[in-house]
């Protein structure tokens, strides 16, 4: 079944980076600056459009909100009408609702 193969190719994606920090060379890093002893940053300041970015691509690639939308939207969207308007609509009323309770 189809949630049978998302679910293996979840398995393997979580195997995947495990290894990966697994084999990983360990840096030595001075705790109180955040900086490599062979004076590399590790920490690079923030770049709000990075952040932003970022974010934005964690948010869309929640498994509950792709969900929730799928669920929700379908309701409220009449097809005989324009889509792009209908989801401006949508979009701008869930994003003031949110950030409302923030």
């Amino acid at each position: 079944t189809a949630f049978a193969i998302v679910k293996w190719c979840g398995v393997g994606f979580l195997l995947v980076i495990g290894l990966m920090s697994f084999l990983r060379k360990p840096r030595e890093i001075n705790i109180k600056t955040g900086i490599e002893t062979n004076n590399q940053v590790v920490f690079e300041p923030a770049n709000g459009l990075r952040l932003f970015r970022e974010g934005f691509l964690v948010a869309a690639g929640n498994p509950k909100a792709i969900a929730f939308f799928g669920a929700l939207f379908p309701q409220f969207i009449d097809p005989s009408q324009p889509l792009a308007p209908q989801l401006l609509i949508l979009g701008v009323t869930f994003v003031t609702l949110d950030y409302s309770f923030v």
